[in-house]
Parts: structure tokens; C-alpha cells; sequence
């Protein structure tokens, strides 16, 4: 047994990686980054997001991390800057009808996202 909870516990959080990618579908999207002066630097790019406020006090400088994203809690940036955003750029587009899985990479890492169906992305366009 890996963890003991409620589905929305489990769901929302998953005690281990294992739970993490094994609880949803598609599976929760694990991104590898390093604690940089209060920022998480995504590996494998230049991208910066800032730590969240919960777990600032207790990430150190230099640890290295995963940074776990539901695929439904993605979604298109408007390009103003005022969200987190994470550029990237889309490799599969999949229309499954209720919604689309998108597959992107940042980097060579990748991540999915299930946007609404009329989502307007197209293999090779960069996103954020």
C-alpha cells in the first residue's frame, strides 16, 4: 500500500511519485528542477517559476526537485505575462472529443495537457 486517503486526497496529494503517475488520467505531468535563490529553474532550460510560499521556508539552495502539474490544471497563456507560464512547444495534438490532449516539451522533458476541445495549437507551435 502506497498511500491511505480519500480519492480527492490521493488525488490532490499523492503521498509518492508512484501514486503521482499511477492516480489520473492522462497521469500527473513530473517535471525535474533545482531550488535557485527561491526559484524553481526547470532542468534542461532557462525557465524560472517562482517557489510557491508553502514550501519556500523549507527548500534549500541547490536541492533538486519534482514539480508535479495536473494535465486539466494547464492551460494557453494570453502572452500578457501575468500568469505562470512555461513555455514550451507542442508536439501531439489528440482531439478525444470532451477535450484535447496537447503532449509539449520544455526542454527534453514533456508535459500534457487536456485543454477544451476548440483549443486552437498545432503540432511544432510554441506556446507558454
Amino acid at each position: 500500500i502506497e498511500q491511505l486517503g480519500t480519492p480527492e486526497e490521493i488525488y490532490n496529494q499523492p503521498a509518492t511519485l508512484y501514486v503521482a503517475g499511477f492516480v489520473g488520467a492522462p497521469a500527473m505531468n513530473v517535471l525535474e528542477a533545482v531550488v535557485e535563490d527561491g526559484k524553481l529553474a526547470i532542468a534542461g532550460t532557462d525557465t524560472r517559476l517562482a517557489l510557491p510560499p508553502r514550501y519556500a521556508s523549507a527548500a534549500r539552495n541547490g536541492a533538486k526537485v519534482v514539480v508535479g502539474i495536473r494535465p486539466e490544471a494547464l492551460r494557453l497563456g494570453s502572452g500578457t505575462g501575468a500568469e505562470l507560464s512555461l513555455p514550451v512547444e507542442i508536439d501531439v495534438v489528440e482531439l478525444t472529443g470532451p477535450e484535447q490532449v496537447t503532449t509539449a516539451r520544455i526542454g527534453a522533458q514533456r508535459l500534457t495537457a487536456t485543454l477544451p476541445p476548440r483549443s486552437r495549437v498545432a503540432k511544432g507551435q510554441p506556446c507558454a
